[in-house]
């Protein structure tokens, strides 16, 4: 009887640990929530002034905080970054000047896979309203 136990005991903390060992490492997080947005990705774009557009943009955080480069940001090129604030499934687009233009906005992760970005700019009165989605 006692060799019975010990062998169910055994059973169990292998079927524990297989489970343990399949974990998606993908959901594992360094609890940075930069780490969300960080990545290429592809923006498929609506604005007031461009109309339809698809584009790459790549997020990179900076520094310790909760800042991010969005390279590429408004498809003005590699050479352009904007900048944004992250708070756990949010990002802010604050208002900055880049190239010229300033921006600010707003947008929120929808999953793993998928944000929506909206944002206005002005590049010398020239006032566009943009609805980007992410995805990757």
């Amino acid at each position: 009887m006692k060799s019975i136990k010990s062998l169910l005991f055994l059973v169990f903390i292998f079927v524990v640990v297989s489970f343990v060992s399949c974990t998606d490492e993908t959901a594992l997080s360094s609890g940075d929530s930069r780490d969300k947005f960080a990545g290429t990705w592809t923006c498929t774009e609506k604005s007031k002034i461009f109309l339809n557009s698809v584009y790459t943009v790549n997020i990179s955080p900076i520094g310790d905080g909760d800042s991010v480069s969005i390279r590429n940001f408004y498809n003005l090129g590699n050479n352009f970054s904007g900048i944004g604030i992250v708070g756990g499934n949010a990002i802010t687009i604050p208002f900055q000047s880049i190239d010229g233009a300033t921006f600010q906005g707003s947008g929120l992760l929808i999953n793993a896979s998928k944000f929506e970005l909206d944002y206005f700019t002005n590049d010398a009165g020239v006032k566009d309203t943009v609805a980007g989605v992410f995805t990757r």
